[in-house]
């Protein structure tokens, strides 16, 4: 079979509903709840058919249909490029299997390499990670993972996946080691370790986070706070490992989006109480510092702690940060208010990471 790949017109958008009304509750029947598929596409209307066209006309994506030889549309594709993102693939359910999704992406591949984007990254369903990991997307352990959209309220599973395309690409969150650590992306099997530190009073006294009352809030945090961030390609959180030890997670430190916009990031981290006063954290946090001055673009990187917590600030003022200021009363955590000092570090003053 003849298949042909065109970008998408203001009058396939019918027929492009009308296919991804039919992968949903046909081909995805098996895979998702009823509740589920009529929340992820309630049928062709004329409401839907605009909102689709209203969307194409921003520019934001760029839109592919696969024909045959008659022109009739097969199935359906949606880059966002300035995201990076596969948005959408679907195919008619009786021409799955005979390469129509393999051409798709095959197409918006060459369309990423030629605005110059160095990967991809989609949202795959439960049935269809298989066929992306065969087209190349990747499936390294600290980087594929479950998770889950919210389709009014009905949560949808899916695996996040990326496919390196360039060899310009720079892992934003690779594997750190310093002298007498592993700074790693979290995996849920590190759960137990984390639940180990994160409910003790002594460690969560200072902390934002409440202290974990059970091991299901060490994996919400894992599965609904690290695994989006890691999905944005940040820095945040890297679990903290011995190198001569068992691959435990220790704690946590890491670098997330202050303002993009204005080019900062914020500086996090906690540690379980017996390796506290040891260095450590001193030592992963510099380690994060400068891969996110080495590979990001980012002017300054800032933190800040509550007032009493002079540990943390003793971490800050160690990795070279300066203190900004005192703002009373600022955070309201563990039923009350709290003081906090600020501190910063600009790149132009980041020489002493280079040496």
């Amino acid at each position: 079979m003849d298949i042909l790949i065109r970008e998408a017109k203001h009058d396939d958008f019918e027929y492009i509903l009308k296919i991804h009304y039919r992968a949903v509750h046909e081909t995805l029947a098996n895979d998702y709840e009823e509740a589920a598929r009529d929340r992820w596409n309630q049928g062709v209307t004329p409401e839907a058919i605009r909102n689709w066209q209203r969307f194409f006309s921003t520019n934001e994506t760029l839109d592919f249909v696969a024909i045959d030889s008659e022109n009739k549309i097969l199935g359906f594709s949606t880059l966002i490029s300035k995201k990076n993102e596969v948005r959408a693939m679907y195919v008619s359910p009786e021409y799955q299997g005979k390469g129509v999704g393999k051409r798709l992406l095959e197409k918006m591949n060459l369309v990423a390499i030629e605005n110059g984007l160095t990967h991809l990254s989609l949202h795959s369903t439960t049935i269809a990670h298989r066929f992306y990991e065969s087209n190349g997307f990747e499936t390294r352990v600290e980087t594929r993972f479950e998770t889950t959209h919210d389709m009014g309220g009905v949560k949808i599973p899916c695996f996040a996946m990326r496919k390196i395309i360039s060899n310009a690409w720079i892992d934003p969150m690779p594997v750190l080691q310093t002298n007498r650590l592993i700074l790693r992306p979290l995996r849920l099997s590190d759960a137990e370790a984390i639940y180990e530190y994160a409910s003790d009073p002594d460690v969560s006294k200072f902390t934002l986070f409440e202290t974990h009352q059970g091991l299901e809030n060490a994996i919400g945090f894992i599965k609904t706070y690290a695994f989006p961030l890691y999905e944005k390609n940040l820095p945040e959180p890297y679990g903290i490992t011995l190198v001569n030890g068992s691959d435990r997670v220790i704690g946590t430190v890491g670098c997330r989006w202050a303002s993009e916009k204005f080019k900062s990031m914020e500086l996090m981290y906690a540690m379980g109480k017996s390796y506290w006063g040891k260095g450590i954290m001193v030592e992963a946090a510099r380690a994060v510092v400068k891969h996110v001055f080495d590979y990001f673009d980012v002017n300054r990187v800032q933190a800040h702690a509550k007032s009493e917590n002079i540990a943390s600030t003793r971490v800050m003022e160690k990795i070279g940060m300066e203190f900004e200021g005192e703002k009373k009363e600022v955070i309201f955590s563990k039923g009350r208010f709290w003081d906090a000092k600020f501190y910063g570090l600009l790149r132009r003053n980041s020489d002493s990471f280079n040496k």
